[in-house]
């Protein structure tokens, strides 16, 4: 039953990449169960915000930002020429960096709208801050991964998570200057940059993480509804010619164009028909070696890939749930930050293999040829899929934060005694 009790909820994203579906999704879902939704985002957002049936603020404080291209890409982690580099990159240019303006231009928005929730994207620190200071509780969400050292896992294990906390700890005196200029208390180390938040919502399937996340951090999944595929669907794909798809970033990425041109040529040397988007990279500069080989900026992904027998990617979380939910095999080409954890997970749940993206075109041959003719990785593919069916919760993220509201009035409303557990939503 929809909660026809109407809240205010405010929405801050940014124009990433596989961030931007999920929360926009949920920000949907919001609005069709009544509630009033505000997304302040980056200006080139604001269309498809409005399709959402919410209201679109843009930043004002910070330049324009579209990763699509150099040119409009103002974070270009890619010029990084090592681990550090690209992370200092990355503080500087998205996490802390930014962070008094959108600070700011988030309470603008909260003193104009005054709303009951705010959700915001776990790289955008200021929004917290914001919230905090007028104590409205507030809801982080990444797209794929929880971004710190989860305890329920050996220390270590996971690239990403590691050098994000050694990245914040090395920053948190910049983002604790902002806090201690509204009163609000210091953190103390990384592994708590998000200890204020009311849930910390990761948008993907728990098969993705491995284990039990943190305390306070849940799987909400990425916000689509799986497809439910016909027995006719499903032995379509088992006929060959095999259909093998590529789908590849949105952020601009330099080495991207060139594994493109040596897919073309790896797919060429088999019996398959091929459809690829090159997403950021050039479709016209990218020679297509045959007919069977088409080439384009974009490719209608969801109608296409329940047909389909393999989706070369990379290895992004946005790309990879979409084959997930379809029961599709893939092939895992990362190019930069968590998309190497996401693709060694898909390696390791057997519905995947992965390669460097300097893999040569013999190497990609091998891999798709494998993949294609060892049944194992289909048929595991498609038992996750028939899981994800079984699992799938509608609107879990809208009935999420309608929780945090409802929570949140009911501490405010009680007790004097139940004032003190407020602190563990805000």
């Amino acid at each position: 039953m929809h909660n026809r009790n109407n809240c205010t909820v405010l929405v801050v994203t940014w124009m990433g990449g596989g961030n931007v579906r999920p929360v926009l999704d949920t920000a949907r879902d919001l609005v069709s169960r009544g509630h009033q939704v505000h997304v302040l985002s980056n200006p080139n957002m604001a269309s498809r915000v409005e399709e959402t049936g919410a209201t679109f603020h843009a930043f004002k404080r910070i330049p324009s930002h579209d990763p699509a291209s150099p040119s409009t890409d103002i974070i270009r982690a890619y010029e990084g020429r090592n681990i550090g580099e690209t992370n200092n990159i990355i503080a500087e240019r998205l996490l802390f960096g930014p962070a008094e303006a959108l600070c700011h231009d988030t309470l603008d928005l909260i003193d104009k709208v005054r709303p009951q929730a705010v959700v915001t994207d776990y790289v955008l620190l200021g929004p917290m801050v914001a919230a905090e200071a007028h104590h409205i509780p507030y809801l982080v969400t990444s797209d794929g991964m929880y971004p710190l050292p989860n305890p329920r896992l050996p220390r270590g294990s996971s690239t990403y998570s590691y050098l994000f906390e050694r990245m914040v700890n090395k920053w948190l005196p910049s983002l604790n200057q902002l806090r201690s200029s509204f009163g609000l208390k210091r953190i103390e180390q990384g592994a708590d940059l998000y200890s204020h938040a009311a849930r910390f919502l990761v948008n993907t399937y728990a098969a993705l993480g491995g284990v039990e996340p943190p305390d306070g951090v849940l799987y909400a999944g990425p916000q689509f509804d799986p497809p439910v595929l016909s027995p006719a669907i499903l032995q379509q794909r088992r006929q060959k010619p095999f259909l093998v798809l590529g789908a590849f970033s949105t952020i601009f990425t330099p080495e991207q164009s060139l594994f493109i041109e040596r897919l073309g040529q790896a797919l060429n040397r088999l019996n398959v028909d091929a459809q690829i988007g090159t997403g950021s990279s050039h479709a016209e500069e990218i020679s297509s070696p045959s007919a069977r080989i088409k080439i384009r900026p974009f490719i209608p992904l969801n109608d296409l890939l329940p047909q389909s027998r393999l989706l070369v990617n990379h290895a992004g979380n946005g790309t990879i749930v979409r084959a997930m939910a379809a029961g599709v095999p893939q092939l895992c080409v990362p190019f930069i930050q968590d998309q190497h954890d996401y693709a060694r997970r898909i390696s390791e749940l057997g519905i995947g293999l992965m390669l460097p993206k300097s893999a040569s075109v013999d190497d990609i041959e091998v891999a798709v040829a494998t993949l294609l003719n060892e049944g194992s990785f289909l048929e595991k593919a498609e038992e996750e899929q028939v899981r994800i069916i079984r699992e799938h919760q509608d609107c879990k993220a809208a009935r999420l934060v309608e929780h945090v509201i409802s929570t949140h009035k009911r501490i405010f409303a009680g007790e004097p005694a139940l004032h003190e557990a407020a602190g563990n939503l805000l």
